[in-house]
């Protein structure tokens, strides 16, 4: 083989492999804290597509971690809706929240105290 042809074939190669390492995603992640400013381990994040021009209501989810911290990386570009849950604290919600191709954007969420339920189980034997 020649070494102009070597060239070619390479160059060709070069530019294919670049063509399908662009980005075609957006990553959204944060930290997810209580009112007192401590994290919150476990808590269900999901981004939920409302436009974004190829599907809508598309659900991505992820968990925080010990530190409170969470990160989904396979979002499209387009507008989104956060939704966070943990048992004994009010569902947290963030709208319209744009996300641009290969973009990483940072959500820090904080999350108020619900309601507590307290189940009591009591048993006895009445007296004959």
């Amino acid at each position: 083989m020649n070494s102009k042809f070597m060239a070619v074939l390479l160059t060709c190669l070069s530019i294919t492999t670049l063509a399908n390492a662009q980005v075609y995603y957006s990553t959204l992640l944060g930290t997810v804290r209580d009112a007192t400013g401590w994290v919150i381990s476990e808590a269900g994040i999901t981004a939920i597509e409302v436009r974004t021009g190829v599907r809508t209501g598309v659900a991505t989810s992820a968990t925080t971690g010990a530190d409170g911290n969470y990160r989904i990386a396979t979002l499209r570009p387009g507008i989104h809706n956060i939704s966070v849950t943990k048992a004994n604290f009010k569902t947290g919600t963030i709208e319209d929240i744009e996300l641009f191709v290969g973009q990483t954007t940072r959500i820090d969420i904080g999350l108020e105290v619900g309601d507590v339920m307290q189940k009591v189980a009591v048993e006895g034997h009445a007296p004959l």
